[in-house]
């Protein structure tokens, strides 16, 4: 124990700088809380699905969960009161009678299809670069009616299930940088070693004469320096998304975005980045202003900047936000030539964990398990996520 004197006390910015690092040395975030499947909870699930009931069960005990919705079916329905039942007596009931299996992994329940189902209504295929025939990695694959997303993994592969029903849809493959291409669905039936091969897209940009002097770059966002703590991304396609504001009559464009990864998540996990415009009815997340598929692969902790300046994305005049989405794991599987089918993966890659502090909480939503953008203002997380815009400055003559 040690005694300060009395005097340093009078000195207002050394009281603050004392009280602010008593406060990170007493602070213990809630988000880094240790899982098990012995803890016991107590839930109530009223005619949900387990999807519906696991956002329950998500929000209420902070379980973080990670599944994609391309591999397994939630919709079955649960009507059932939980009374100081351990987590695995109710994850067991959850998914009792289903073609789901759980398991934890480090602090995560992952949510797979189980082993007899792996080569039932799967589609398959492989994504390649037209110019040298490399793989092409973190391709977006999607099912353009049922809403279905996947993403290549590292060797350009993919592989997702479907209902029969979903044969005769259209598979739309989508990366930045490279066209569009969209064939059916059933091309892609599993051992079909169906390859796609994808052009890079040409951009023809006018000639435009520029004076450095009339714009200027400006930070915007929440990009502290430290954090109080430390949100997990999710790996089922949740998001976490931060707005910002845009000065009235301002106009210019989104040069980058930057994310402060956690060195308590995976930083070499990679995720997906959203631009929304602001909902004038919800003041959510609205329209998605990027028509590509942005996926950033980060290798390091601290801020991370994504450039976006081939976009040419003008800022709404109402605000934007800015959204990190999480990667379903299965797209970092990878297995050797000797590994069965069945076997486990030998490394499993999850989320990002991304830094908030304690400030203007109310700018921060987040995209839940049920589909619906919400907030948490009684936590009161302020993500670290800023944006770089380039605007023009005013000027007396041209009036703006």
């Amino acid at each position: 124990m040690f005694i300060l004197p009395p005097d340093i006390f009078r000195n207002y910015k050394v009281r603050i700088r004392i009280l602010f690092l008593f406060a990170l040395l007493t602070y213990t975030p809630l988000s880094i809380a240790q899982i098990s499947l012995k803890q016991r909870i107590t839930i109530d699930i009223e005619d949900k699905s387990i999807e519906e009931a696991i956002t329950i069960l998500q929000n209420q005990a902070r379980v973080p969960f990670s599944y994609s919705k391309s591999l397994i079916r939630l919709d079955q329905k649960i009507s059932k009161n939980y009374r100081n039942l351990t987590l695995e007596e109710i994850l067991d009931d959850f998914f009792n009678n289903t073609d789901v299996m759980y398991s934890l992994k480090s602090g995560v329940i992952v949510l797979q299809p189980r082993p007899q189902n792996l080569d039932k209504l799967f589609l398959t295929g492989t994504v390649r670069n037209f110019e040298d025939g490399s793989p092409i990695e973190f391709a977006g694959v999607g099912l353009l009616n049922s809403g279905k997303w996947a993403y290549t993994n590292l060797n350009g592969k993919f592989v997702f299930q479907v209902r029969k029903s979903n044969f005769n849809d259209s598979i739309e493959i989508s990366c930045l940088g490279f066209e569009k291409a969209c064939f059916l669905a059933s091309g892609f039936l599993e051992n079909s070693q169906h390859v796609v091969y994808m052009k890079q897209s040409t951009v023809n940009l006018q000639t435009v004469n520029v004076n450095a002097n009339d714009y200027k770059i400006r930070t915007v966002g929440n990009h502290s320096i430290f954090s109080f703590g430390s949100i997990y991304i999710d790996t089922q396609g949740q998001q976490t998304a931060l707005f910002i504001t845009s000065k009235k009559g301002r106009r210019g464009f989104i040069e980058s975005v930057s994310f402060f990864l956690s060195d308590k998540g995976n930083v070499e996990s990679p995720f997906r980045v959203r631009i929304y415009d602001r909902d004038s009815l919800l003041s959510c997340p609205g329209n998605d202003l990027v028509n590509e598929i942005i996926i950033a692969r980060p290798n390091k902790a601290g801020w991370f900047e994504v450039d976006l300046s081939s976009l040419n994305l003008e800022i709404p005049s109402e605000g934007f936000f800015v959204a990190i989405e999480g990667i379903y794991p299965v797209n970092m599987i990878e297995k050797t030539d000797n590994q069965e089918e069945n076997e486990s993966p030998i490394t499993i890659s999850y989320g990002q964990r991304l830094g908030y502090n304690r400030k203007n909480g109310e700018y921060t939503w987040h995209y839940s398990l049920g589909h619906k953008w919400f907030q948490l203002k009684e936590d009161n997380f302020h993500v670290m996520i800023s944006a770089e815009i380039q605007y023009r400055k005013k000027r007396k003559k041209e009036g703006y």
